[in-house]
């Protein structure tokens, strides 16, 4: 199977999941805390499909895979940690909601992107901008409408 194949197959399992708790993974650079990146975000559901949506390592396409977010020390370069919110997009609120629908954003068919629908009409949007995550709860993104960038449902 391809990598976006198994990407499909992994998001369909997620169809009606209760998230119990999403967690965003950010990079805190040593030499400018400010300066927040997100990296992976964390979907717990109690069960076998609980995972994390992270960037590829082709610096291009996203990811779902089955493990825990993990807080790191990454020595003089700085630390991840996980947080609530990020940019003003803050994840309590999607706690208890399930996931009623995946859409994948695709470009010269590669997955760069996925945004989950929940029940309580919010949205969760991740797209890979190759060295960090954008991330937006109910927003939008200008990539979403440019050329050659499509949308492909899953579920």
């Amino acid at each position: 199977m391809s990598e976006k194949e198994i990407l499909v197959a992994r998001l369909k399992k997620l169809k009606s999941k209760q998230l119990i708790d999403v967690e965003f993974n950010v990079y805190v650079p040593a030499n400018d805390i400010s300066m927040v990146m997100p990296m992976e975000i964390g979907l717990q559901m109690g069960g076998a499909d609980s995972g994390k949506i992270a960037l590829s390592p082709d610096g291009e396409s996203i990811r779902y895979l089955l493990e825990n977010v993990k807080d790191a020390d990454v020595g003089p370069f700085g630390k991840t940690e996980m947080r609530h919110e990020i940019d003003g997009a803050d994840a309590r609120h999607l706690l208890g909601c399930t996931i009623e629908g995946v859409d994948l954003v695709v470009e010269r068919g590669v997955p760069i992107g996925l945004e989950l629908q929940l029940s309580n009409g919010s949205r969760l949007l991740a797209l890979n901008a190759g060295d960090q995550m954008v991330v937006r709860v109910n927003g939008d993104h200008p990539i979403l409408h440019e050329p050659g960038i499509a949308r492909e449902i899953v579920l």
